[in-house]
Protein backbone atom coordinates (compact mmCIF):
# COMPACT_ATOMS: atom_id res chain seq x y z
CA UNK A 1 0.00 0.00 0.00
CA UNK A 2 1.17 3.39 -0.98
CA UNK A 3 0.21 6.59 0.94
CA UNK A 4 1.32 9.50 -0.68
CA UNK A 5 0.52 13.38 1.18
CA UNK A 6 2.16 16.75 0.23
CA UNK A 7 2.87 18.95 2.70
CA UNK A 8 4.34 23.07 1.71
CA UNK A 9 7.17 22.77 4.66
CA UNK A 10 9.98 25.21 4.46
CA UNK A 11 13.17 22.85 5.85
CA UNK A 12 16.11 24.66 6.80
CA UNK A 13 19.33 22.32 7.64
CA UNK A 14 19.60 23.04 11.27
CA UNK A 15 23.62 21.53 11.01
CA UNK A 16 23.87 25.35 9.01
CA UNK A 17 21.11 27.96 10.88
CA UNK A 18 22.96 29.36 13.29
CA UNK A 19 20.10 30.65 14.81
CA UNK A 20 19.34 31.27 18.58
CA UNK A 21 17.96 28.07 20.43
CA UNK A 22 14.42 28.90 20.96
CA UNK A 23 14.09 29.92 17.01
CA UNK A 24 14.76 26.48 16.36
CA UNK A 25 12.71 25.34 18.78
CA UNK A 26 9.86 27.41 17.65
CA UNK A 27 10.66 25.90 14.03
CA UNK A 28 10.55 22.11 14.90
CA UNK A 29 7.30 22.94 16.28
CA UNK A 30 5.79 24.29 13.87
CA UNK A 31 7.21 21.90 11.39
CA UNK A 32 5.47 18.89 13.61
CA UNK A 33 2.16 20.37 14.18
CA UNK A 34 1.65 20.89 10.42
CA UNK A 35 2.66 17.37 9.84
CA UNK A 36 0.03 16.63 12.61
CA UNK A 37 -2.73 18.76 10.50
CA UNK A 38 -2.14 17.07 7.39
CA UNK A 39 -1.91 13.72 8.70
CA UNK A 40 -5.44 14.13 10.13
CA UNK A 41 -6.20 16.35 6.96
CA UNK A 42 -5.38 13.21 4.90
CA UNK A 43 -6.78 10.90 7.23
CA UNK A 44 -3.93 8.63 6.78
CA UNK A 45 -3.77 5.41 8.86
CA UNK A 46 -0.76 4.21 11.21
CA UNK A 47 2.03 2.18 9.34
CA UNK A 48 2.42 -1.63 9.59
CA UNK A 49 5.67 -2.69 10.17
CA UNK A 50 7.72 -3.24 8.42
CA UNK A 51 7.60 -0.36 6.14
CA UNK A 52 9.56 2.75 4.26
CA UNK A 53 8.70 5.74 4.53
CA UNK A 54 10.01 8.21 2.11
CA UNK A 55 10.39 12.14 2.85
CA UNK A 56 11.52 14.49 0.01
CA UNK A 57 12.57 18.13 0.16
CA UNK A 58 11.56 19.94 -3.17
CA UNK A 59 13.57 23.01 -3.64
CA UNK A 60 15.78 25.28 -6.12
CA UNK A 61 19.02 24.27 -4.42
CA UNK A 62 19.84 20.62 -2.99
CA UNK A 63 21.23 19.84 0.44
CA UNK A 64 23.62 17.29 0.73
CA UNK A 65 22.69 13.70 3.19
CA UNK A 66 23.67 15.52 6.32
CA UNK A 67 22.06 18.68 5.89
CA UNK A 68 18.98 16.72 4.64
CA UNK A 69 18.63 14.59 7.51
CA UNK A 70 19.07 17.51 10.00
CA UNK A 71 16.06 19.34 8.39
CA UNK A 72 14.10 16.76 8.43
CA UNK A 73 13.88 15.62 12.28
CA UNK A 74 11.55 17.09 13.51
CA UNK A 75 9.23 15.52 10.53
CA UNK A 76 10.17 12.48 11.08
CA UNK A 77 10.14 12.66 14.76
CA UNK A 78 6.57 13.40 13.82
CA UNK A 79 5.66 11.03 11.65
CA UNK A 80 6.93 8.27 13.69
CA UNK A 81 4.66 9.92 16.68
CA UNK A 82 1.68 10.10 14.13
CA UNK A 83 1.92 6.36 13.18
CA UNK A 84 3.09 4.62 16.88
CA UNK A 85 6.56 3.83 16.62
CA UNK A 86 10.44 5.23 17.74
CA UNK A 87 11.71 6.88 15.33
CA UNK A 88 14.69 4.36 15.82
CA UNK A 89 13.00 1.57 15.84
CA UNK A 90 14.60 -0.77 12.94
CA UNK A 91 11.29 -2.38 11.58
CA UNK A 92 10.75 1.17 9.80
CA UNK A 93 12.83 2.39 7.42
CA UNK A 94 13.30 6.23 6.81
CA UNK A 95 14.68 7.25 3.51
CA UNK A 96 15.22 11.08 2.72
CA UNK A 97 15.67 12.56 -0.70
CA UNK A 98 15.96 16.05 -2.28
CA UNK A 99 14.61 16.82 -5.43
CA UNK A 100 15.28 19.87 -7.26
CA UNK A 101 12.65 21.95 -8.99
CA UNK A 102 12.98 23.31 -12.50
CA UNK A 103 9.80 25.36 -12.15
CA UNK A 104 7.40 26.41 -9.90
CA UNK A 105 4.56 24.57 -11.83
CA UNK A 106 6.42 21.37 -11.22
CA UNK A 107 5.45 20.59 -7.73
CA UNK A 108 2.47 23.22 -7.73
CA UNK A 109 4.40 25.12 -4.89
CA UNK A 110 7.94 26.68 -4.49
CA UNK A 111 9.38 26.79 -1.17
CA UNK A 112 11.20 30.22 -1.54
CA UNK A 113 11.60 32.59 0.99
CA UNK A 114 13.34 36.41 0.68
Amino acid sequence: MKLHFYLPLRLVSEANAHTHWRARAKRAKEQRVRVALGWHAANLPALKKPSTVRLTRLSPRRLDDDNLASAFKAVRDEVAFQCGFDDRDLGVRVVRCGGRLRSADQAGYCPRSR
